[in-house]
């Protein structure tokens, strides 16, 4: 069973954003970016994976800002005002942390583009302070 998804649309200026004082960078300039060969400005990975963190915390809350992990891998690009759900879902077992001691739980996430494209995929895990 999938948690609550997160829906996002990605604009340029979000993008520009993230990237603060970077100006000349293929995540904030699509002029640059199509100089590359690329066909524009391309959403940086830390972007996607902070929009996975948004959904665990909201999800997790404490625990996850407490003691989260996250691996991801990135299977395509996303551009600018592109439309993504981001998604996870709970395994059925808990483990207990060995650093903490406490229950964790592990989640596949996914993000998908407005194509329904898996563009980023992997796990994150959150420690469960409450029972």
């Amino acid at each position: 069973m999938s948690i609550t998804t997160l829906h996002r649309h990605i604009t340029l200026e979000q993008m520009q954003r993230f990237m603060g004082e970077a100006k000349d960078s293929i995540h904030s300039d699509p002029e640059l970016a199509k100089s590359w060969g690329i066909g524009g400005a391309v959403v940086q990975g830390g972007h996607l994976v902070a929009l996975i963190n948004e959904l665990m915390v909201a999800n997790y809350g404490t625990g996850y800002l407490a003691g989260g992990d996250i691996s991801v891998s990135f299977l395509k690009t996303v551009r600018a005002d592109d439309s993504v759900v981001v998604h996870a879902v709970p395994s059925d077992k808990q483990e207990r942390d060995g650093s903490h001691g406490l229950p964790r739980i592990s989640c596949d996430v996914w993000i998908e583009n407005s194509a329904g494209e898996k563009v980023v995929s992997g796990v994150a895990s959150s420690l469960i302070l409450s029972q």
